[in-house]
């Protein structure tokens, strides 16, 4: 199949694309990477009456480090998250996480804005960004700018928390310690596809007792979860090898997650609580590493 017809305007600069947004909010879409878009218009799932290019917008493809925090903007591509060092040496978790998104075709074109607005329940980065504690800074021509917390911004299932005439322009996110564990870990049916179950962790440790957490899951809800229970579980727990049971064990006590058609409850929760063990185990490991370095 393919689109019904529309009208197709590609600005040049942020003021013009709000201007536009503005004017044809009623009924405009935005593309960006189009990985989510195009198969919505070529099966006509989207019909609108503007599609809204960004892609020659160039203040909206800077990435800065200010003041231990890291400026994204929303047309930074999965690819460049995934390999330039700026990322790499800054936010090293979202480097490994992007690893396991989607494919090279995808990631080439896809971008980190058009993946936060998609708001997919299995989708990484939500997740990742969660346990980031990141802002999306979104702008209008009328209201200005709105700087949302990631429960904010994540409404529900491919729902956002934009206004029709809102453009997400930036991701900003706080620089971890350089002495804080971190690490992903996911399972999915193949390598690229959508995660069935998902963990994004970042822990800290004093004297080898934790005293810092911050865990996400995706898959498990209609937006990232923020494991809140478990976060205040860890604290005070010693750094060692029996760390990743007692983690799995308690995940399973803790953990409230609905079934669906895909996968039951009982099992949801079991793969849920297999998967943040093992993300903790790998940063606990991480912190160990960090403090004979520091050593």
């Amino acid at each position: 199949m393919k689109p019904t017809a529309f009208d197709y305007i590609r600005p040049t600069s942020l003021p013009e694309a709000l201007a536009i947004l503005a004017e044809h909010s009623d009924d405009v879409a935005i593309l960006a990477g189009g990985q989510s878009l195009m198969p919505l218009l070529n099966f006509r799932m989207s019909r609108p009456a503007l599609v809204l290019d960004i892609n020659d917008i160039s203040e909206l493809q800077q990435v800065r480090c200010e003041n231990d925090t890291l400026y994204v903007g929303s047309m930074v591509r999965h690819c460049r998250v995934e390999q330039e060092e700026i990322f790499r040496s800054t936010i090293p978790l979202m480097s490994e996480a992007m690893t396991s998104v989607a494919h090279i075709q995808i990631k080439t074109r896809g971008t980190l804005g058009g993946n936060l607005c998609n708001a997919h329940p299995a989708s990484e980065m939500p997740a990742v960004i969660t346990a980031l504690g990141a802002s999306m800074v979104c702008k209008s021509e009328k209201r200005g700018e709105r700087v949302l917390t990631p429960e904010e911004f994540f409404e529900g299932a491919l729902q956002n928390g934009l206004q029709s005439d809102e453009l997400l322009c930036e991701i900003r996110i706080p620089v971890p310690s350089q002495y804080v564990g971190w690490a992903f870990e996911e399972v999915a049916r193949r390598h690229g596809d959508f995660a069935q179950c998902g963990a994004a962790v970042l822990i800290g440790a004093e004297d080898r007792k934790i005293d810092y957490a911050r865990i996400a899951l995706c898959s498990i809800g209609e937006t990232p979860i923020r494991f809140h229970a478990l976060e205040q579980w860890l604290i005070g727990r010693p750094v060692g090898n029996d760390l990743p049971a007692d983690v799995k064990l308690h995940c399973r006590e803790i953990l409230d997650v609905a079934e669906d058609s895909t996968m039951t409850a009982e099992n949801r929760a079991k793969l849920a609580s297999a998967v943040t063990s093992r993300a903790i185990a790998r940063a606990a490991d991480r912190i160990v590493h960090l403090d004979v370095k520091r050593g």
